[in-house]
């Protein structure tokens, strides 16, 4: 059953590359030089970033750490190979991490915690694979202030045309507040958590909302849950409903959640 999730969200991020590179990896990459700021990188020898999408992050781990070795992992093919070929990358499954005890000076997992079957086992592979005194940086969505009227009345509408709900749901609400947070890493054996917020607004135009929202993720699959018809019909009712709002009414917050621990040396 891991298995098949795990497959079936490297499925939808690989198919969704391409627009995810556009719109997020951006942001998200900004929002993870934050998490990385939290780490002693300096005299890293090897470092991970496990659920690398894109590669957007790893750049700022190799100025972070200039002497490392630095490479990216993530469960979907499509997201990975868009990484830079600079650095190493491979396609590995964060719940069974093929890489040996002990090996890794310091990882982030950067907005891909959520999406793990057991979020509790993906972490305790990154405890597994860090060397004695090795750091973790996690980041996660703040469970209050992330959401935006333009996203409600979506939300409402797919509802109302009779959207079928989403078939692998988020395991964000185990980790949206920091002592939810704070209490999976000492479950899995990182002590001296920390935790912090921070936030990286981005403003979308309506037709940026709804290229989104049609083409990504799980909105996207909930739109496609319905009859061709009975899209073009929400798409139609969607655009006069939110042609009414503000710009500011368009602003998805990104209110993120970082924590740091450490493996005990």
């Amino acid at each position: 059953m891991d298995h098949d999730h795990v497959a079936a969200v490297a499925g939808r991020f690989s198919a969704d590359a391409p627009l995810y590179e556009r719109y997020w990896a951006a942001s998200l990459a900004k929002l993870g030089q934050r998490l990385l700021a939290g780490l002693p990188l300096g005299g890293a020898s090897v470092v991970v970033d496990i659920g690398a999408g894109v590669g957007a992050l790893l750049s700022s781990i190799r100025e972070a750490a200039p002497r490392a070795f630095v490479a990216g992992i993530d469960a979907a093919e499509g997201m990975i190979r868009r990484a830079p070929d600079r650095f190493g990358r491979a396609v590995m499954d964060a719940g069974r991490l093929a890489l040996r005890d002990a090996s890794v000076d310091a990882a982030v997992m950067p907005f891909m915690l959520f999406f793990l079957p057991d979020p509790g086992r993906g972490l305790e592979e990154a405890h597994r694979v860090l060397g004695a005194g090795g750091g973790l940086g996690v980041a996660t969505w703040h469970g209050e202030g992330n959401t935006f009227r333009a996203d409600d009345v979506w939300a409402d509408l797919l509802d109302e045309y009779g959207a079928s709900p989403d078939p692998a749901p988020s395991g964000l609400g185990l980790m949206d507040r920091p002592e939810t947070l704070t209490a999976l890493l000492r479950g899995a054996g990182f002590q001296n958590v920390r935790t912090g917020l921070d936030r990286e607004p981005v403003v979308l135009t309506l037709d940026d909302f709804l290229d989104i929202r049609t083409r990504m993720g799980r909105s996207k699959h909930r739109f496609e849950s319905l009859a061709p018809d009975t899209r073009a019909s929400a798409l139609k009712e969607a655009r006069a409903r939110l042609g009414d709002l503000r710009p500011e009414e368009f602003t998805d917050p990104q209110l993120a959640l970082f924590a740091w621990g450490t493996k005990a040396g």
